[in-house]
């Protein structure tokens, strides 16, 4: 991918533009791999748009990336923000038998579930209660 390509593709990845993105992923233009891919999934986990997050998972970004800032994964960030169908393609596409990374808001070590229970995202929290996800 050239500079303007990833520019390009970044853009639209954070603009939810699907179509674009959908475009380089299916001419092989993109590299799952890249920190640009993992910022665009984190920021569709944070912005709710289930579409971009699961065009990104099928093509190849990991699941278990980490945010450089705050080291929460794109689940961690989809329960805090109550984003109950993002959280479930993650889930769908996660290896949780790992382990979901615990992270530390404010002072407190939190995993899923104390995350979505202190936030009052009860969405989610119903989820992950009736889902086998590992919380970590």
């Amino acid at each position: 991918m050239t500079l303007i390509q990833v520019t390009r593709f970044t853009k639209a990845a954070l603009q939810g533009d699907l179509g674009t993105v959908r475009d380089y992923v299916a001419r092989q233009t993109f590299d799952p791999a890249s920190k640009k891919a993992q910022h665009a999934l984190l920021v569709a986990c944070r912005t709710g748009n289930v579409e971009m997050t699961r065009v990104l998972l099928d093509a190849g970004v990991d699941v278990h990336c980490k945010d450089a800032k705050s080291g929460w994964q794109p689940i961690h960030i989809a329960t805090y923000r109550d984003h109950v169908a993002v959280v479930e393609a993650l889930a769908m596409h996660g290896e949780w038998r790992r382990g979901v990374a615990l992270v530390r808001f404010r002072g407190i070590t939190c995993n899923l579930l104390h995350l979505a229970a202190n936030f009052g995202c009860l969405a989610v929290l119903r989820y992950l209660l009736s889902h086998t996800v590992r919380l970590g």
